[in-house]
């Protein structure tokens, strides 16, 4: 969706001062919407602010705030309404207003509000001019010294550091850990050293060339090199041949040392990511259903993958560069130090700059290609919905109509496409243009000091073009940076999986096979889910061991809550729910569900075969027995007609199989479990009438001596059932019998009878 639209009922101010306090609504897709603000333009501070108030409420992920447009970029959980974020915004920007400016009434501006506070000038200060001055004198004393003009650019580059740096952590999810590196790398930081060994030997290998370069130079222009000669090279030529295989040499063992540095970070990132993801989902997998549940299923498995991935690519992706940039920037420093410090602040002299702009860039691409994917996604979403309605377009003459718009919509994804590829030419070249201002800056002090004999022509060779080397490295700075607070930002989200509270499976008193007979009790249960009122009050019933009970109901009287207590997925709020007597909140939750199977109306079919899918939970199952839980499931029955048989792939959610041949299939998994206590809970709801009989019947043969539960809204399932309780809307049992007994009764199972039958309910 895109429009542009003021929002709440501030919308149609006008031009006044409130309008400009109005945002107006750009675009919007899940996860990710965008608004336009006029008077964030030109302010840093009120942006900053707006980011960081936006950012405190839940749901919000990140926040962009652009002073140069006046834009902000919010990103959130998909499952965060966007008129909800729409009041969210209006009433942040509220509180950031002055009085008297939101509402568009034309009230009075305070020019304070809407100028930058660095262009105001206090009255009744004349000293100001004077304390400028005087400021101004001292600092160009100071900066007489070499020394000092290299403190003055490190000084200025630490401030652009540490400003883009706490701009980017202000939009990421801070982990809360004070060594959030440490946390991530766990056991493997002991494997760390041999990445960061190669990494920088290969970033020292990549100067030598360029050192022996200015060596060849040297040679060159004055026929020998004196350091050379010494060393006992004592003819131009032997020496122009010890550059170049010097040359040669490191710039192979640099390759080398790339290709081991990028493996062994890869290697680093994909444990990481290998660990991490088997501990979680570990952990996941012992989690608390209720806790699963509350949660959406495409979101977890996001941490699962993305998350986790994003913890690894930290180190495969930027290990590598910020080493190298370190190890560069310190050898950088130290040689000049030593050879001629009175030149390193010339060399350094682009960095902030450089600095700034890669922070920079990668924010303002972050929002460029934001728009033009928005652009190219409303451009693809309407091409697609043309074409599927053709039929329509044409029954009314809307052909030239939907090609203007196509065409409207292809020239702003051109536009937004062209903006973006604008800006990163924009962006090379002045890259290009600072590394160029540091090499003629390095060339014309040091040239004017050879010349006047303050520096020894090798040393110039040396230092002239080692800034350069370096100086490329600069516009990655800002995307590592945003990586590492990527990271941070997944890492909240995975920690915060891995703090759900799991399941103590193995604690509890065992239960044996010998000890089961399969009488559950229900006595005086009470049980509401968190989001919903009550839903069972002082709930009691008897189940027999050994026989077919039926669970009937209308919707939402707690059918399938009664499985899920028996299971332990959920715990009653009071009341006891026993198995043979004793409580299952003392037994083992593991040798409990071992006693149990469960058969849903909507069962989950893994990819792989047939036969996987029926093994499932009983991997070891002999091949006869699986046979067998097919044929009395009727599974075979339509098992003879696919290509492969029992082996035949089912594909992913076995999309393949009809709903009726998935309930088949799951039944079969329940039937070989060959658990003490069957719970099938609409199992039949998707299967034909004469599939239905010939699974009664199977059941009717297995179901001898355990207790089975059958919770079903198709009654002629539990006609032959030895016991059918019927709950009503009140969560308690309003009749228990035969089905011959309730339907004598005329009671409410008689009318849901009557009803199915299509008989009139008297």
């Amino acid at each position: 969706m895109a429009t542009t639209a003021s929002l709440g009922s501030r919308a149609g101010a006008g031009d006044g001062p409130g309008s400009r306090w109005e945002p107006r609504l750009v675009s919007s897709v899940p996860g990710r919407r965008r608004w336009e603000l006029d008077a964030l333009l030109g302010r840093t501070e009120p942006c900053r602010r707006l980011e960081d108030r936006l950012l405190a409420n839940p749901g919000v992920r990140r926040v962009h705030a652009q002073p140069l447009s006046g834009r902000i970029l919010l990103y959130h959980e998909t499952s965060v309404d966007g008129d909800e974020l729409d009041e969210l915004l209006t009433r942040e920007v509220a509180g950031l207003a002055p009085p008297g400016l939101v509402g568009g009434d034309g009230a009075s501006i305070d020019p304070r509000v809407l100028v930058p506070p660095a262009r105001l000038s206090p009255e009744g200060r004349p000293s100001t001019a004077l304390v400028a001055g005087g400021a101004a004198v001292l600092a160009w004393s100071v900066l007489a010294w070499p020394l000092a003009r290299l403190a003055a650019v490190a000084l200025v580059t630490g401030v652009v550091l540490t400003r883009s740096w706490r701009r980017a952590r202000r939009r990421a999810v801070s982990s809360g850990q004070r060594h959030p590196l440490r946390l991530i790398l766990g056991s493997r930081r002991a494997r760390l050293w041999r990445p960061v060994l190669y990494s920088f030997s290969s970033q020292v290998l990549d100067l030598v060339p360029t050192v022996l370069t200015g060596a060849v130079a040297v040679v060159l222009l004055a026929g020998e090199s004196g350091v050379l000669k010494g060393l006992g090279l004592a003819t131009p030529a032997s020496q122009l041949t010890f550059l170049v295989a010097g040359i040669a040499v490191s710039s192979a063992a640099m390759s080398a040392t790339s290709r081991a540095a990028a493996s062994r970070w890869n290697d680093v990132g994909g444990e990481v990511e290998h660990d991490w993801r088997a501990a979680l989902y570990a952990h996941v997998q012992r989690v608390e259903l209720a806790q699963l549940e509350a949660r959406d299923p495409t979101r977890l498995a996001a941490v699962l993958d993305d998350d986790v991935a994003e913890l690894g690519r930290l180190f495969s992706a930027q290990g590598d560069y910020l080493v190298r940039l370190i190890a560069g920037f310190g050898l950088l420093v130290a040689t000049f130090a030593l050879v001629a410090p009175s030149m390193a602040w010339i060399a350094f002299l682009p960095v902030p700059l450089l600095a700034w702009r890669s922070f920079r860039h990668h924010e303002q691409a972050a929002l460029d290609g934001a728009s033009s994917a928005d652009a190219a996604a409303r451009l693809r979403t309407r091409l697609r919905g043309n074409m599927e309605a053709s039929a329509t377009v044409k029954s009314y003459g809307a052909e030239d109509h939907e090609a203007a718009r196509i065409e409207a919509l292809s020239a702003g994804s051109c536009e937004a496409t062209a903006v973006v590829a604008a800006r990163s030419s924009s962006y090379a070249e002045s890259i290009r243009l600072g590394t160029i201002a540091s090499l003629v800056g390095t060339m014309l002090a040091g040239g004017l000091k050879v010349a006047s004999g303050t520096l020894a022509f090798e040393a110039f060779t040396l230092l002239v073009g080692l800034p350069q080397v370096v100086l490329w490295q600069l516009p990655r700075l800002g995307s590592a940076v945003d990586q590492y607070h990527r990271t941070l930002g997944a890492l909240d989200r995975v920690l915060e999986l891995r703090g759900l509270p799991a399941e103590e499976l193995g604690s509890g008193a065992p239960l044996s096979t010998t000890e089961v007979r399969g009488e559950l009790v229900l006595d005086r249960v009470s049980f509401s889910y968190e989001d919903r009122g009550t839903l069972f009050e002082d709930l009691s019933l008897r189940i027999e061991p050994g026989s077919t009970t039926g669970i009937v109901g209308p919707s939402g009287t707690g059918k399938t809550t009664v499985a899920k207590l028996l299971l332990r997925f959920r715990e009653p709020a009071s009341g006891h729910v026993r198995l043979d007597g004793r409580d299952l909140r003392v037994l083992r939750v593991d040798d409990l569900r071992r006693h149990v199977a469960l058969v849903t109306q909507e069962p989950y079919i893994f990819e792989g075969t047939v036969e996987e899918n029926i093994r499932y939970g009983s991997f070891d199952a002999a091949p006869a027995r699986v046979i067998d839980a097919a044929r009395m499931a009727s599974v075979d029955s339509f098992v003879s007609e696919l290509p492969d048989g029992y082996h035949t792939g089912v594909g992913e959610r076995a999309v393949s199989l009809s709903g009726g041949q998935r309930q088949r299939i799951a039944l079969a998994r329940a039937i070989l479990k060959d658990a003490s206590i069957l719970i099938l809970d609409e199992a039949t709801s998707a299967v034909d009438n004469e599939t239905e009989a010939s699974i009664q019947r199977a059941l009717a043969a297995m179901t001898e001596g355990r207790t089975v539960i059958v919770i079903a809204h198709r009654l002629s399932t539990l006609r032959h059932a030895d016991v059918i309780h019927v709950l009503g809307t009140s969560g308690t049992v309003v009749e228990s019998g035969s089905h011959e007994d309730l339907l004598a009764r005329g009671g409410d199972y008689a009318s849901l009878w009557a009803h199915q039958l299509g008989e009139a309910v008297p």
